[in-house]
């Protein structure tokens, strides 16, 4: 029964239309002050208390936590909130069941969408087994923010300030990609003339790894590589 409360109350409309909302707002990677405004005035729009955990100056990482009973895993839905260049995507319009627009995919509808699932589970009653929480992070695209988004977030992680035995990340389109059932950690350290670059600077033709797989066999177009193995707990 709890479930199917939660379903009825996920309105596509209202994802819709903070979809809008967010696109709307111009976010490049380092620019990103606004819409951390936005996303943080919608979050307590629907009754979250929110942690403002601050990068840099004016880009925030954003995260808010919906206790749980306390006995079961916590979950973390997770997304970031800048986006690459604008360039030539048109402004943010709506068609039917279609919004377009630069970061609606990646991943502004992602985070409208992790938003009103925490409403409709909160509006439901239903109370959950462990703790559920909604982060926001910056710095997540473009190569000069360093990550400093999502390191912050590790660090928070750590420093037990944000808690989560499972992280569900609300990229791309409908695939889901599961990580992991055991793991080794590996440090890969790859150089190249052309120094760090956004793929999507770089023609497909060109792109010396165009899929994860390919990595070993494009040795000769980066070089040199390292890789540097450290052991870690797999249980």
């Amino acid at each position: 029964m709890g479930t199917e409360q939660i379903i009825a109350g996920i309105d596509a409309q209202w994802i819709a239309a903070r979809t809008c909302e967010l696109t709307e707002v111009y976010s490049v990677t380092m620019a990103e002050a606004e819409v951390c405004g936005v996303f943080e005035q919608m979050m307590r729009d629907i009754g979250l208390e929110v942690d403002v955990r601050e990068v840099s100056p004016g880009r925030n990482n954003l995260y808010a936590r919906l206790k749980g009973q306390g006995d079961g895993p916590a979950l973390m839905l997770n997304g970031h909130l800048d986006t690459i260049p604008v360039g030539n995507c048109p402004p943010c319009y709506r068609e039917g069941n279609r919004i377009y627009g630069r970061g609606t995919t990646d991943m502004k509808g992602g985070m409208a969408a992790a938003l009103a699932a925490v409403k409709a589970i909160k509006e439901s009653g239903v109370e959950l087994q462990g703790d559920l929480w909604l982060t926001a992070v910056v710095g997540h695209e473009e190569t000069e923010a360093k990550k400093d988004g999502p390191r912050a977030l590790i660090a928070d992680l750590n420093n037990e300030r944000i808690g989560a035995e499972r992280i569900l990340i609300v990229e791309g389109r409908d695939a889901l990609w599961v990580m992991s059932m055991g793991s080794m950690v590996f440090t890969i350290a790859l150089e190249s003339a052309e120094g760090g670059k956004h793929t999507q600077y770089v023609p497909f033709a060109e792109n010396a790894a165009p899929s994860p797989g390919s990595a070993p066999a494009c040795r000769g177009r980066i070089w040199p590589w390292k890789i540097r193995h450290r052991p870690c707990d797999n249980s």
